[in-house]
């Protein structure tokens, strides 16, 4: 049997526009339960990529079933840590996932602004979830920077799927992750970083890579 986790992107939930579309579709066509995890349960200060990573860890630790992961953004880079330590992530889908993020975030904030937010040990960012501003701890950065050190060195069927228009995480950034690996299959479409206005073809994708596994 096979068992499938969704991992929602930065500042998101188990809510988000792509999690819910994705979960009818599981389930309306293959009547199997997308599992969707809360990244970060509680406190958004003390979110962390490798407190997430412990939390998907969570659903494979025990587990001698095969799983697949489907991540988004922040969660697609989620997903490929995971799979670099659980072996029974057997298959990676990632959605414009936000590999480079922490040399593109930087770049974007700026020195000053970095420098500002170490002093004063929190960020004011826009939570999607929450629909409002909430404080990020400097420990997001610490521990990103400490995560990014680590390779993705294991051979493993991902397909990657990124928006040509997306200005959040561009889409070099997957060819090049893409070009080096030739286990990545990389399928590039008419989008944002949001993805919101291809979901059916999305869909479409996903289904054909899973659907001689049911």
């Amino acid at each position: 049997m096979t068992n499938y986790l969704y991992l929602h992107g930065f500042a998101s939930s188990p809510a988000s526009q792509k999690a819910l579309y994705l979960s009818q579709g599981f389930e309306s066509e293959f009547n199997i339960t997308l599992q969707i995890p809360n990244l970060c349960p509680g406190d958004f200060r003390d979110f962390t990529i490798s407190n997430a990573t412990d939390i998907v860890g969570s659903f494979l630790e025990n587990s001698q079933q095969s799983w697949i992961l489907i991540g988004s953004s922040l969660g697609g880079l989620i997903a490929a840590y995971v799979a670099q330590e659980y072996k029974q992530v057997q298959r990676l889908i990632l959605l414009a996932p936000a590999f480079d993020f922490v040399a593109i975030w930087s770049t974007f904030l700026g020195e000053e602004v970095l420098r500002k937010w170490k002093q004063e040990g929190y960020y004011p960012v826009y939570h999607h979830g929450y629909q409002k501003e909430v404080m990020l701890g400097y420990q997001f950065i610490v521990d990103a920077r400490e995560k990014m050190s680590s390779p993705f060195e294991r051979v493993l069927p991902t397909l990657i799927i990124h928006g040509l228009a997306d200005e959040t995480i561009p889409i070099k950034v997957s060819q090049r992750y893409a070009e080096k690996r030739s286990w990545v299959k990389l399928i590039e479409l008419n989008s944002d970083h949001e993805l919101s206005n291809v979901l059916p073809q999305i869909w479409q994708l996903i289904k054909s890579e899973i659907s001689y596994l049911n």
